[in-house]
């Protein structure tokens, strides 16, 4: 699976897109990030087929979307994309008819309907004891586990997500991850992250799409984008916690330890750093 921008652009009363050309493939995971107004929740509810465009054209594969296009071919895009928005919105009684909706929806055979709420409940981190609940009386958490497992449960080939960890204690955010990974590795899909919680996308994206005023100024491997830090501050964006602290230790020790997508590489290089110091200590001595 492939998604190809030519020239996109689009406006509600909110923000804005302008002239936008990406490409997007499969195995692979992208973080998009930009402060308030930027225009990145647009780009994510255009690239799941939610917002119409004024000009340009997208390609998923050889289905084509363009300002032309009507409600059945959006309609057969976002059978491809499973998309959890930032505002979450549950309008069925119970858990088990939230997700039993969205199946009927793209016509599934009844018989397959309960097997895939359970796996898609369970693939999220919802035991079968949620069927019953009201959407509505669960946790902030617990609804964003149930809007991603409803963007899951018929198996899209791309899955768009903003602020997923929105509502996540730090051990949820780790399975979260790792359903990230899961879904890039095992299940080969497109997966698209809106969120500026880079402390959360460092471990997990490949690419980091910068937006400002409705554009795109940056496209690049998570590293390069994450060595722009003035760029990034002066922007408005929040750069993690571990790359603040290789950068204080390079302009003050002169030590270079380069960027790490896990706490638990960065204290490793901090030990053996402070290992050969004291090596180093000694033998002079």
């Amino acid at each position: 699976m492939e998604i190809r921008l030519e020239h996109v652009s689009s406006f509600d009363q909110i923000s804005s897109l302008q002239d936008i050309s990406e490409e997007f493939s499969a195995n692979k995971v992208y973080g998009i990030i930009g402060k308030s107004g930027s225009g990145k929740s647009h780009f994510g509810k255009i690239l799941a087929g939610r917002q119409p465009l004024q000009q340009g054209q997208i390609y998923y594969d050889n289905l084509l979307i363009q300002p032309i296009s009507n409600h059945e071919q959006y309609l057969e895009i976002q059978k491809k994309v499973g998309y959890v928005a930032e505002d979450l919105d549950f309008i069925m009684a119970t858990v088990f008819e939230e997700l039993a909706k969205k199946i009927k929806e793209q016509h599934y055979r009844e018989s397959e309907l309960e097997k895939r709420v359970f796996d898609a409940l369970k693939m999220v981190g919802l035991s079968h004891t949620f069927i019953d609940r009201n959407p509505r009386t669960l946790s902030t958490g617990e609804q964003r586990k149930l809007a991603l497992a409803k963007a899951l449960i018929c198996n899209p080939k791309v899955v768009v997500l903003d602020e997923p960890s929105f509502g996540f204690d730090p051990f949820e955010q780790k399975k979260l991850i790792k359903l990230v990974r899961m879904l890039k590795t095992r299940y080969h899909k497109i997966v698209i992250i809106i969120s500026n919680d880079l402390d959360f996308l460092l471990p997990v994206v490949d690419q980091i799409l910068v937006m400002e005023d409705g554009k795109v100024k940056m496209n690049q491997t998570k590293y390069q984008v994450l060595k722009a830090t003035r760029k990034l501050k002066n922007m408005g964006i929040q750069v993690p916690k571990m790359i603040e602290f290789s950068d204080i230790v390079l302009k003050k020790k002169k030590i270079k330890m380069g960027y790490r997508d896990q706490m638990n590489d960065l204290i490793k290089d901090i030990y053996r750093y402070a290992e050969w110091g004291c090596h180093n200590q000694h033998h002079d001595n």
